[in-house]
């Protein structure tokens, strides 16, 4: 056999049943294949052995690949006490790659036979040696293979959320490698507006770079060819919602937050990863599920029942709620129907969403925090009815009092997600009354907690966008010491001048009853003037307080 082509013309030798029931008896006894294989046994010659076995030959390819595969998940449920080296895996995969990528007329055959039942036995291993081994060679075999890519695509259903929802991480990871890379054009997009990401930012560490989800817009257009088959990969992932809500509302009765497994982190990771055009984002809200009660349901409901029953059970550091938190962003934040879809779920207020603010979170928030806020102030910008009842909620006063009012310099990137939701308020009719509700509740709590404002010198910078003053309220904000006003213009692009005590050079003040002075009269001090000869007529909105605490 050695050295000689592979034909149909194979060596007579292999024609006679009793010298191959030899090397793969029908029976489970063991044959010449399987021993060489367990005891590591010149292998490069029993792959060759196998190849001549199974040319031409379905039913010896089924034999030889059932031995492969069953082998496979027997080493791995024997290793569940300790973990083995990859060396007693690696025989397997040595003879069943090859095999896989064999090219005669039994090839299609051969792979509809295991391509399934191999990502299965791939999802089951549960050490990492084995897991990188066996994801690496599927993604081999399906990037030599057309064949094998596109089977593995348009049967996703099949083996894909089995994988996903495997109680170890590293199995669930490779899941999402091996998706990813079924669609090569689409993950080479995605890589480089990740790395671009990063690199803008210089953060490592964080998602994104330390900056919010990049929106489909920015990712280059795919072909019309790669473009379909994401969309069935996207297909099969919203079918697999009714699960993940099954792993959501699933009891921790183990109560070890350590101990607790991210289930839903890999697959949110694959639905933003698919999210490329308006479609994508239609298809959430539009597709109705059929889950195995029989029940109807929306996708889009049960997505949010995903995210409110995770949102529950008040988890810190919550990785599969960022995940989801990225998924939302990307189908609502420029997609009116699923933004208005997020605004009206029914008995629930975005507000309510747990945030905790201890120091390890930090990291966490600037992540996870500051897209969903994004995404809570395009709501207000939207609705009015909406804004209220944001502006209007108990932690909104809150989430201004501990994060915009920080004082540390790491909370900024979540203050400018919260500075838009109150500017969208403002711009409102309504908002007046409200805006002056929690501005006084929100300051008297910060100088609850000391006697002495004075003590908050180093707090940021409180920056309002208002349309209008009243005597009532500036007499507030000055015995507040609230101490300048400059437009919102201004305030961003013009740097402040030390010597006129945080006021822009040239830039208007605002009067004590609502009069607009220049800024040169005024100092240091506390705004006020009590001849009130000038007016606001020239003075347009949006206005900004800008709010030293000193």
């Amino acid at each position: 056999i050695s050295g000689s082509p592979m034909s149909e013309e194979r060596p007579a030798l292999l024609d006679y049943p009793v010298v191959f029931n030899l090397l793969l008896p029908p029976s489970e006894e063991k044959g010449l294949l399987e021993r060489a294989m367990r005891d590591f046994a010149c292998l490069d010659s029993t792959v060759e052995l196998a190849l001549y076995c199974c040319w031409e030959c379905s039913v010896n390819s089924s034999r030889l690949l059932d031995l492969c595969l069953n082998s496979l998940l027997e080493l791995s449920a024997s290793a569940m006490t300790g973990e083995l080296e990859y060396e007693q895996f690696r025989p397997w995969f040595f003879v069943l790659m090859p095999l896989l990528s064999l090219q005669d007329s039994v090839q299609p055959k051969r792979l509809e036979y295991a391509l399934i039942r191999l990502a299965k036995a791939a999802s089951l291993l549960r050490f990492k040696p084995a897991i990188t081994a066996a994801t690496t060679q599927l993604v081999q075999l399906c990037s030599s293979v057309e064949f094998a890519r596109t089977f593995l695509i348009t049967n996703a259903q099949k083996w894909l959320g089995h994988w996903l929802f495997q109680p170890v991480e590293c199995s669930r990871d490779a899941a999402l490698q091996l998706a990813m890379s079924l669609i090569s054009e689409a993950k080479a997009t995605y890589d480089s507006v990740v790395q671009a990401m990063v690199n803008e930012k210089s953060r490592w560490e964080l998602d994104w770079g330390g900056q919010l989800p990049p929106t489909t817009s920015r990712f280059a257009p795919l072909s019309f060819a790669a473009h379909a088959e994401l969309k069935v990969l996207y297909a099969t992932l919203l079918q697999l919602l009714p699960q993940a809500l099954q792993h959501t509302s699933a009891n921790d009765v183990r109560k070890v937050e350590l101990l607790r497994e991210y289930r839903l982190v890999q697959y949110f990771k694959m639905l933003f990863f698919c999210v490329r055009s308006e479609e994508e984002k239609a298809l959430v809200g539009s597709l109705v599920l059929t889950p195995k009660s029989g029940k109807q349901m929306r996708a889009w409901d049960v997505l949010m029942n995903v995210f409110i029953t995770n949102d529950a059970k008040r988890y810190e550091q919550d990785e599969n709620k960022k995940e989801m938190v990225y998924f939302l962003y990307v189908v609502c934040i420029d997609y009116i129907p699923n933004l208005e879809r997020f605004m009206s779920f029914p008995n629930w207020n975005p507000l309510e969403w747990f945030v905790s603010l201890s120091d390890v979170q930090l990291s966490y928030n600037l992540q996870a925090v500051a897209p969903y806020y994004s995404l809570v102030a395009e709501g207000c910008r939207h609705s009015v009815a909406f804004c209220n009842s944001i502006l209007s909620h108990r932690n909104w006063d809150w989430a201004i009092i501990h994060m915009y009012l920080n004082s540390s310099s790491e909370y900024d990137f979540m203050a400018d997600s919260l500075e838009p939701i109150y500017d969208a308020g403002l711009r409102s009719a309504t908002m007046p009354q409200i805006r002056r509700f929690w501005l006084r509740r929100a300051l008297e709590q910060l100088a609850s907690r000391t006697p002495r404002l004075s003590e908050y010198a180093t707090t940021r910078t409180i920056l309002l966008t208002i349309r209008e003053f009243d005597e009532e309220m500036l007499f507030f904000l000055d015995s507040r010491g609230i101490r300048t006003v400059t437009s919102y213009y201004q305030y961003k692009h013009c740097p402040p001048d030390s010597a006129t005590g945080g006021v822009v050079a040239g830039a208007p003040t605002v009067g004590a009853n609502g009069g607009a002075i220049p800024a040169s009269t005024s100092g240091s001090s506390s705004s006020s003037n009590s001849s009130g000869s000038s007016s606001t007529a020239g003075f347009q909105p949006p206005m900004v307080v800008m709010a030293e605490l000193t």
